[in-house]
C-alpha cells in the first residue's frame, strides 16, 4: 500500500537531511505536518515575479525552475528536481517580494511550507538544525554554480552536469539549460554535437 502523501514527502525530506543531518523519521513526519502537498501542471507558474516569498518548496517528483526576466532575456537561475528544495531564499526569509518566477518545466509534486510555519520551526533544536542545513544546502549550491560560471568553460560546464548525472542536462527544456550554462542555444547544441562524438 501507497504511503499517505504527507507521509511520503516526510520519507522524502529524511533521504534528503540523512546526507546532512540524520535523524529519526518522526522528526520529519512532525516536520511535514506543517506543510501541504501541491500538483501542478506543466509549464505552470508556482510563483510570480514580484510576488511575495512565501512558501519554501521541496520536488517529490517533477522539475522546477527559477527565472529573472531581464529586459532583453529571461534569464534561469536555477533548478530542482527529486529530492531538492527551491526558493528565493532571502527574500522568503525577509518576507519581501522576489524577482523571480518559479515555474514547473514538468508536472509536479511539490512539499510546501508557509514562511510563518518554517520560522516557528526555530523554536526547536531539530528545526533549528533543519533550517540550518537548508541554508546551508542553497548556498553552496548557489557558490558552486557561479565558480563553475566564473572559472571554466561552457562545455566544462556542461560535461560537468552529465558527469554528475545531473538532471537538468536530461529533463530540462535545452533553451532554459542554455540560459543556466550562460550560453546561446545554438552552442550548447554545438556543445552537444561534439560530447557526443565517439572518440577516435
Amino acid at each position: 500500500m501507497d504511503p499517505r502523501p504527507i507521509d511520503k514527502a516526510a520519507l522524502a525530506i529524511k533521504a534528503f537531511f540523512d546526507k546532512l543531518h540524520p535523524a529519526e523519521l518522526s522528526v520529519w513526519q512532525e516536520f511535514a505536518q506543517a506543510g501541504r502537498i501541491v500538483a501542478t501542471r506543466k509549464n505552470q507558474e508556482l510563483h510570480p515575479v514580484g510576488g511575495r516569498a512565501r512558501e519554501i518548496f521541496f520536488v517529490l517528483r517533477g522539475g522546477v525552475a527559477m527565472l529573472l526576466p531581464g529586459a532583453e532575456a529571461t534569464v534561469c537561475t536555477d533548478f530542482a528536481f527529486e529530492g531538492e528544495f527551491l526558493v528565493d531564499y532571502q527574500a522568503f526569509l525577509k518576507g519581501q517580494a522576489s524577482p523571480f518566477e518559479l515555474r514547473c518545466v514538468e508536472a509536479c509534486e511539490l512539499f510546501a511550507m508557509e514562511r510563518e510555519a518554517f520560522l516557528r520551526l526555530t523554536d526547536s533544536e531539530p528545526g533549528r538544525v533543519f533550517c540550518q542545513k537548508i541554508a546551508e544546502h542553497l548556498y553552496f549550491n548557489k557558490l558552486g554554480q557561479q565558480v563553475d560560471l566564473l572559472g571554466k568553460t561552457a562545455e566544462q560546464r556542461y560535461a560537468g552536469l552529465l558527469a554528475r548525472g545531473d538532471q537538468v542536462a536530461r529533463r530540462a527544456p535545452l533553451k532554459l539549460v542554455a540560459s543556466y550554462l550562460g550560453i546561446a542555444p545554438e552552442s550548447l547544441s554545438r556543445i552537444r554535437r561534439r560530447l557526443a562524438r565517439p572518440l577516435s
